[in-house]
């Protein structure tokens, strides 16, 4: 008898970890505001990001990109499914 060992398949929807990439000037400003509001970066992050949701501004600027309608506030943003995925792209 001959021990083989098997090896098993990858699965091809096997989980990833995703980490958002930054610039690093954004990152040392998040860091400096978390420092001087003693608060983790994650609730200084999150703050920002619900910051942004709730500016008309930056929802219209993000908007040119959804591919599925968003409800936001009082306004409804339409999606477009042509709209080229995102996702895996450099942050500039």
């Amino acid at each position: 008898m001959s021990t083989e060992e098997k090896t098993r398949k990858v699965r091809s929807d096997k989980k990833r970890d995703v980490k958002p990439t930054i610039p690093f000037q954004l990152r040392e400003c998040i860091y400096r505001l978390s420092y001087i509001t003693n608060r983790p970066v994650k609730d200084v992050a999150e703050a920002i990001c619900l910051y942004g949701l709730a500016s008309k501004k930056v929802m219209e600027h993000l908007s040119k990109n959804f591919r599925r309608d968003f409800m936001g506030e009082s306004t409804l943003y339409v999606g477009d499914l042509e709209n080229l995925s995102l996702q895996g792209q450099k942050v500039e």
